[in-house]
């Protein structure tokens, strides 16, 4: 199974975009998204949705299927473990970290949390992380 930031790059592959071109559209360097595109690093919540938008995707959260969920909206973690029903120290005990790891996470959560580190924590609560199409909307006439 590809890592979500491997994913996105295959996405751009067949996209036709140059890494170039998707760095520069979100902000990053090209060797970045290169790390990034390759497994060997991975982007924080906020770059992973902004590169998820550029291609026409979702960066998504989802609970038995239903969206509950996106962008960076994922970062608020506590309030995924909160909704489970799971105290710190079961999620730790899940996790096979200490408790004040746990707690230190929730903490400091923002769109600069990276996303293996969110997929992980998710993952442990029973949610699964992945990419969906983009929502059209209707345009008014």
């Amino acid at each position: 199974m590809l890592s979500l930031g491997k994913r996105l790059g295959q996405i751009r592959l067949e996209q036709r975009i140059r890494q170039q071109d998707a760095a520069q559209a979100i902000g990053v360097a090209p060797s970045t998204m290169c790390l990034w595109d390759s497994g060997r690093r991975h982007p924080t919540i906020g770059n992973a949705a902004a590169y998820a938008r550029f291609l026409g995707r979702r960066l998504v959260a989802l609970d038995g299927g239903q969206v509950v969920a996106e962008g960076e909206e994922l970062a608020h973690i506590t309030r995924f473990r909160t909704a489970a029903g799971v105290s710190r120290s079961e999620l730790a005990e899940r996790l096979g970290v200490d408790p004040a790891a746990v707690c230190c996470v929730e903490r400091t959560a923002g769109p600069a949390t990276h996303l293996s580190t969110v997929h992980r924590y998710l993952g442990a609560l029973g949610y699964r992380v992945g990419l969906a199409p983009a929502v059209e909307t209707a345009v008014a006439a």
